[in-house]
C-alpha cells in the first residue's frame, strides 16, 4: 500500500524479524517498481553567502551532486595549489 503513494512528502518504513528471508524480497519488490519511474533529484546543503547561519539547500539532476562535489574539491585543490605561487610571482612583487 505504502508504494502505491504517488506524493511528495511520505516515507516507507518496513520493520521485520531477521531471518525471515523478507529483506531480499522486500528489497527486490521495491527496485521492480522503481525501475519503471524516473530518478529522483539530488539534494545538497551548500554555503547561504547571504544567511551564513542558515545553510542553503540545491537539488540537481540524479547524479550531478556527486558531480558538483568532485568539481568543488578540484577548485579548491588548485586554488591551494596555484593562489600562493601568485603571491610570490615577479609580476606581483613589481606591481606591489
Amino acid at each position: 500500500m505504502g508504494l502505491d503513494i504517488d506524493a511528495r512528502g511520505f516515507n516507507l518504513y518496513i520493520s521485520r524479524n531477521t531471518g525471515t528471508g523478507l529483506n531480499m524480497a522486500i528489497r527486490a519488490h521495491v527496485e521492480n517498481i522503481a525501475t519503471g519511474k524516473p530518478a529522483p533529484p539530488d539534494w545538497g546543503y551548500v554555503y547561504n553567502f547571504q544567511e551564513p547561519a542558515q545553510l542553503g539547500a540545491i537539488s540537481l539532476p540524479c547524479g550531478m551532486m556527486r558531480v558538483l562535489v568532485n568539481d568543488m574539491n578540484d577548485l579548491v585543490d588548485s586554488c591551494r595549489r596555484d593562489i600562493p605561487g601568485l603571491f610570490e610571482s615577479d609580476e606581483y612583487i613589481h606591481r606591489v
